[in-house]
């Protein structure tokens, strides 16, 4: 993939992200990075009940890192939203 459809790709995948945190977060940042063995990771930074939180997927190519980071996003929302319940 070369630079202008990473970035097409990135943006794809926060408004994907956006649409799945609904209203109860925002995606602040989604970027691309390499990590051990030549896989590549995304790592989204989305705030979620006013903190900041990082969220990432790995994998072996660009779209399987980018399905094993769609797998981490209802974690922060139901645990944010378990707080809530908690303390209200």
């Amino acid at each position: 993939m070369n630079d202008a459809a990473t970035a097409t790709f990135l943006e794809a995948v926060a408004m994907d992200l956006q649409r799945q945190l609904g209203p109860a977060g925002a995606v602040e940042d989604v970027r691309l990075e390499q990590v051990w063995g030549g896989h590549l990771a995304i790592v989204a930074t989305i705030r979620v009940a006013g903190e900041d939180l990082v969220i990432g997927g790995t994998g072996e190519n660009i779209l399987a890192a980018y399905a094993a980071l769609r797998q981490s996003v209802p974690q922060p929302v139901l645990e944010s939203a378990f707080i809530q319940v908690v303390d209200a």
